[in-house]
């Protein structure tokens, strides 16, 4: 009796396990459709993951300062110098991802001392640039890029020369709201232009050469396009 008794109890601890776990999944499957079925009739999903979301805009705009490192190809040995320090205006429009990616437009004006060699010695330059956020979840957000394009140097009145230029440097964001931001960045310039002629008759970047400039440059960002999202 003692055997069987303890035999009828354990299949009837069985029955209700079973009894339960079926009950349960019955209930999780009917939240799942009710679940599903709110959704479809409001309309409502959710959102996805922080890295997939749309990107939007920023345009920043700098003043910025900028300092010759090597300029032998276009100040030759014993000659006055067409290209000195200087200041100008930074502007950039970047199209940016959450996950830190970023592709724009930049354009930069120097205005430089050219020791009296033009009346004010311009450059002008428009360069497709890329640049990678290194966080994108603090207001602090610094950043590593490189830029690519042509360039146009003269006098004010005129264009004396052309040429190439590659830059690469990093700078900061710090975020003061949504959709505004100071900066600060310093970008190395890597470029070389064709073979002209100052008024003091000297030939310039002839043989070709490459020079080499540092820019820093300070200024405000704004955000537009899904700035919801920030």
């Amino acid at each position: 009796m003692v055997t069987w008794c303890g035999s009828s109890g354990a299949r009837f601890s069985v029955a209700i396990a079973i009894a339960a776990f079926a009950t349960t999944n019955a209930a999780i499957a009917r939240a799942d459709d009710v679940t599903a079925e709110e959704t479809e009739e409001t309309g409502l999903a959710l959102p996805p993951p922080p890295d997939r979301g749309p990107s939007w805009w920023e345009l920043e705009v700098g003043a910025l300062a900028v300092v010759p490192i090597e300029r032998s190809a276009i100040c030759p040995a014993n000659r006055d110098c067409v290209m000195n320090a200087g200041v100008g205006l930074a502007t950039r429009l970047t199209r940016r991802s959450p996950d830190g990616v970023g592709w724009g437009l930049a354009y930069d004006l120097w205005v430089l001392d050219s020791a009296s060699l033009y009346e004010v010695a311009l450059l002008h330059s428009l360069r497709g640039h890329l640049r990678y956020v290194l966080d994108s979840s603090s207001r602090v957000q610094p950043w590593i890029g490189a830029s690519v394009g042509l360039l146009l140097f003269g006098d004010a009145s005129s264009v004396s020369t052309g040429g190439g230029v590659v830059t690469g440097g990093a700078g900061v964001q710090v975020e003061l709201s949504s959709e505004f931001a100071v900066f600060a960045s310093a970008e190395a310039w890597l470029f070389a232009t064709a073979p002209f002629s100052t008024r003091d008759g000297t030939t310039r970047a002839d043989p070709f050469g490459v020079n080499l400039v540092l820019e820093v440059a300070l200024g405000v960002m704004v955000r537009f396009g899904a700035v919801e999202r920030l």
